[in-house]
């Protein structure tokens, strides 16, 4: 704080998301004899910008192992991410990449607890263990 002018100024970066509240009191006093001061309490609360990616939950990837022959509109599985930013910051959207994927599908007799997708199309590995979707 320049004592002079009253301005304050941060002396470090400061994050929201590690502490998103500063507070703190300030003091003024005269210069007379006897010196009068009066104080006063500053809160400093931090708006959020968008400075983290979402991180999914599973970074390396995720496999859904499911049984063959499933219709389409089949759900297959849920990729899940969260991103540390604050209101529509953090708000997350999914979205296929504009760009050819190419999955394999393990068929196995029971899919993983909690985990969602949508089938495609009906999977038949007799005739496809590769699938492309396109977007």
């Amino acid at each position: 704080m320049n004592v002079l002018s009253g301005v304050i100024t941060a002396s470090e970066s400061l994050d929201r998301e590690t502490q998103p509240r500063y507070s703190f009191h300030v003091v003024a006093v005269d210069a007379g004899i006897p010196a009068l001061s009066s104080s006063v309490l500053v809160v400093v609360d931090l708006l959020d910008v968008n400075d983290h990616s979402p991180v999914f939950y599973r970074p390396r990837g995720y496999v859904f192992d499911v049984v063959e022959n499933l219709p389409g509109g089949t759900e297959l599985g849920m990729v899940g991410a969260e991103d540390k930013d604050s209101g529509t910051n953090g708000a997350v959207r999914y979205q296929s990449c504009p760009i050819i994927i190419i999955i394999i599908i393990i068929i196995m007799e029971k899919t993983e607890a909690g985990l969602r997708g949508l089938c495609i199309r009906e999977i038949d590995v007799k005739s496809h263990t590769c699938y492309i979707i396109l977007q």
